[in-house]
């Protein structure tokens, strides 16, 4: 088994001026080996999305001019469905200098701007592929490797 260790990452405040709890944040590489392309970031990790990674803003700017693989609909806050176009790479955990292949994971991207959230989010379809400890200090993510 492989382990990566991630120290949470600081949150801010809220308007009321209370701390927002930190927040678990693995650094992943994203890899299309067919247009050549690497993009690396954090992600924050959520249980509470369905699928594998969840792109912001930035991280779409890496798939434009490439057509999409199909499209998905997910179920958003205020009770309306999000559209994106679903395309496949594959991912790395980032640690120090060493990579960790997860193998190829979906990345959706909203195809409404709006629905593009700051941080990219990773979801269960990732994270249901690892052990996953969460003890509001460090993300540990353990990974059994290919053979």
């Amino acid at each position: 088994m492989i382990e990566v260790i991630y120290r949470y990452v600081e949150d801010g405040v809220d308007r009321s001026g209370k701390k927002i709890p930190d927040i678990p944040v693995a650094w992943i590489i994203l890899h299309r080996r067919k247009e050549n392309r690497k993009m690396l970031g954090p992600c924050v990790v959520d249980t509470g999305f369905d699928g594998g990674i969840y792109a912001n803003a930035e991280l779409s700017l890496n798939f434009e001019g490439i057509p999409a693989e199909g499209t998905e609909w997910f179920y958003g806050a205020g009770d309306r469905d999000i559209e994106c176009d679903v395309y496949s790479a594959e991912c790395f955990l980032l640690s120090g200098e060493e990579t960790v292949p997860l193998g190829e994971v979906m990345v959706y991207i909203p195809v409404r701007v709006e629905d593009l959230p700051e941080e990219t989010i990773m979801g269960r379809e990732v994270l249901n592929t690892l052990t996953v400890v969460l003890d509001g200090k460090n993300l540990r993510m353990g990974y059994e490797k290919l053979k």
